[in-house]
């Protein structure tokens, strides 16, 4: 098999996201060296047919010095032919409920070959809006949980007159 040859890409499909909002990268692992030396290519290795085998690594940088990095998505990528130039993937995580400037890096390693890695950051800005799925969807989590205590709660409770509640 060739040395690999790789460039990684990664976007967000806006430069500005609400609070709290889904947020989906295209990220995109460029094969330079795609292709094999011969008429035939050669059998993985790896007996699940894996040519090659990354690593993706999302994180969120911390708003501040004192603020941990936190990751927020990880996923294996796969390459299971030698002719294919690209490896993509679509990581997807909540933005922060904070507005303003996010940093956001993706790594790439091999597990295929040793020092093998890539880094790219992309830059976002978090809005002082909140999206509208999420806020639906909290509020949707809020009423299940809400439910759920009283459920529990009037299980062992009395009525005002003595008789227990189901």
């Amino acid at each position: 098999l060739r040395a690999p040859k790789l460039r990684l890409e990664a976007k967000c499909s806006s430069k500005k996201v609400a609070q709290s909002a889904k947020v989906t990268l295209k990220v995109t692992l460029h094969r330079d060296h795609h292709g094999f030396n011969g008429k035939k290519p050669p059998q993985p290795a790896d007996p699940s047919g894996n040519y090659e085998a990354y690593w993706m690594y999302v994180y969120v940088v911390g708003a501040s010095p004192e603020e941990p990095n936190t990751f927020a998505a990880i996923q294996p990528l796969m390459c299971k032919a030698l002719k294919d130039k690209t490896i993509e993937a679509e990581p997807t995580f909540e933005a922060p409920a904070r507005a303003g400037p996010l940093t956001v890096v993706v790594c790439v390693t091999s597990t295929s070959t040793v020092g093998v890695s890539l880094e790219e950051k992309v830059t976002l800005t978090v809005t002082d809006q909140v999206d509208p799925a999420a806020q639906v969807l909290a509020t949707a989590k809020a009423i299940e949980k809400m439910a759920v205590q009283q459920q529990a709660g009037d299980a062992d409770e009395e009525d005002d007159i003595g008789i227990k509640l189901k």
